[in-house]
């Protein structure tokens, strides 16, 4: 299952705020989890999602790797949004991935 997430300030104009890429392998639990972030700092960063392997993206773990996922953001300075907005954005978006996930899944 991916997913794929993109976050900007107009639709009249293509320039990301974020963008964040996840694919699951899933079977009856989690059995590798993937993911990219993207448009917040230099070069895309790939995350580290293995506290969701081995289980059925409940609640605590979507909350566990959202707030992982904004703490590990560095978004650079923009013209267009501020960097902690970007950094709490990044975790919202992860949240909002990964239920999707859990709701293509199940």
């Amino acid at each position: 299952i991916a997913v794929y997430r993109k976050v900007r300030a107009r639709q009249a104009i293509d320039f990301p705020q974020l963008g964040l890429g996840v694919v699951a392998e899933v079977d009856d639990v989690v059995v590798d989890l993937v993911g990219v972030l993207g448009a917040v700092m230099p070069e895309p960063r790939v995350l580290d999602l293995s506290a969701a392997h081995g289980t059925r993206l409940e609640d605590d773990v979507i909350d566990t790797i959202a707030a992982a996922t904004a703490k590990a953001a560095r978004p650079q300075t923009s013209i267009h949004s501020e960097k902690d907005w970007r950094k709490e954005i990044a975790g919202v978006e992860m949240r909002r991935a990964l239920r999707e996930i859990r709701r293509i899944w199940r």
